[in-house]
């Protein structure tokens, strides 16, 4: 069974959100292996329904097609520590002991 959230005082089933209509766009600083970039992403809901998975799971979904994209910040990659170090746990290895 989905479970609902309340919006505007509504009970609404959760759906899975699917971005289409959105090629690749050149960037005049882009970021490296590693990086993290954050994205403001306007879209359009257009399309609803429900989609069967290959698990047996059936899941409400929106296709949302993308309008217009806002490129933000880019968080750095430690590159003393590898190039996918979680911020905040620099100094853990992968097991979460301390280095």
């Amino acid at each position: 069974m989905a479970k609902t959230s309340e919006n505007q005082g509504e009970l609404h089933e959760t759906a899975h959100v699917k971005f289409t209509g959105m090629s690749g766009s050149a960037l005049d600083t882009p970021p490296e292996l590693g990086d993290v970039q954050e994205y403001l992403v306007r879209a359009r809901c257009v399309g609803t329904g429900t989609e069967l998975r290959k698990d047996g799971e059936v899941r409400e979904v929106r296709r949302m097609e993308v309008q217009d994209v806002e490129f933000r910040a880019i968080t750095k990659a430690p590159k003393e520590k590898g190039l996918f170090a979680v911020p905040g746990q620099e100094g853990q290895d992968d097991d979460g002991t301390e280095v």
